[in-house]
């Protein structure tokens, strides 16, 4: 299926790392949004992905602002999953979103 990913600031390379890889290596494509504060890491990381050879479409990458870009991913119908590092209440509105499409969030 379709992983959604939404990372936060710190750590942007990590976070990003532990996020991605696993998604494709176990067949998903997957979907992150980064931090609108951190984004150039996640846009270095996906042109390593790209020379590295992986199949477009397998992994997307989406910058904007958390709330209005969290919630479309959320809501997606395509998107079976959704993967949330940050705040609380930042969490508790994707879980909400995430709700009426029936996704996994961790």
């Amino acid at each position: 299926g379709v992983c959604g990913l939404i990372t936060p600031w710190n750590w942007p390379v990590n976070q990003v790392t532990l996020k991605v890889l696993p998604a494709l290596a176990a067949g998903c494509c997957a979907v992150l949004k980064p931090s609108e504060h951190t984004p150039v890491s996640a846009m270095i990381y996906t042109e390593i992905l790209h020379e590295a050879g992986y199949p477009a479409g397998a992994f997307n990458l989406i910058n904007g602002e958390g709330p209005v870009v969290g919630a479309a991913m959320s809501r997606h119908p395509d998107i079976q999953m959704m993967s949330f590092t940050g705040s609380t209440r930042a969490g508790s509105a994707i879980t909400h979103d995430a709700a009426d499409t029936v996704k996994r969030v961790t």
